[in-house]
């Protein structure tokens, strides 16, 4: 299916900024093969990527966000010291709940076109209520997020699309399309032995 902005019908990504490191930092759900001691240190490294962020240096915050990223996938390699599945799914099912949350707070003023892991896309019907929904949501749960205009979208599914960005730039997702030569992620290496995207 295809959706256009156009100008009655907008198209918003409303994607939780760093969810998982974010509901793993508010919530606490942080592997217990972390001792509390370096709770701060994790602490430090998230409050800088938001920082790096904000002043507009979204190369540097790359880093940041690899070492917030990586500690959430260790907690699910059973090989790992920080191997920790309950807290995992934690992060898991709290996320999705938080989401269906924020559905049920924002569907009397928009359309949901898709929800995922860590956002939805949505066509708002009343863009001021949406936001206040929005705005309250954030307060209340601590998750970072603000809306972003979306072009355009073609998917197959929540995990096949083509999203065309505000600034033009295309977001590639899924099997299908993900490595085309047009994608900002596009990756020759990401199909191995091990991983076929």
């Amino acid at each position: 299916k295809s959706y256009r902005s156009s100008g009655e019908d907008t198209l918003w990504l409303m994607d939780v900024s760093s969810y998982y490191p974010s509901l793993m930092y508010y919530l606490g759900y942080m592997s217990r093969g972390i001792p509390k001691s370096e709770h701060e240190t994790f602490k430090d490294i998230y409050d800088t990527k938001f920082r790096l962020s904000a002043e507009g240096r979204s190369s540097e915050t790359k880093s940041q966000k690899l070492i917030l990223n990586t500690i959430y996938g260790c907690m699910k390699n059973q090989y790992n010291g920080l191997y920790d599945p309950r807290m995992v799914n934690n992060v898991c099912i709290t996320g999705q709940l938080l989401l269906i949350d924020l559905i049920d707070k924002i569907e009397d003023y928009a359309t949901l076109i898709q929800s995922n892991t860590d956002g939805i896309i949505i066509i708002p019907k009343d863009e001021a209520k949406v936001l206040e929904a929005m705005k309250e949501w954030s307060i209340r749960t601590q998750m970072p997020i603000e809306p972003e205009i979306v072009k355009a979208l073609y998917q197959k599914d929540v995990n096949n699309y083509i999203m065309i960005n505000e600034d033009d730039s295309i977001t590639l997702k899924g099997a299908m399309v993900s490595q085309s030569q047009y994608g900002k992620s596009n990756n020759p290496n990401k199909n191995s032995k091990s991983i076929v995207d």
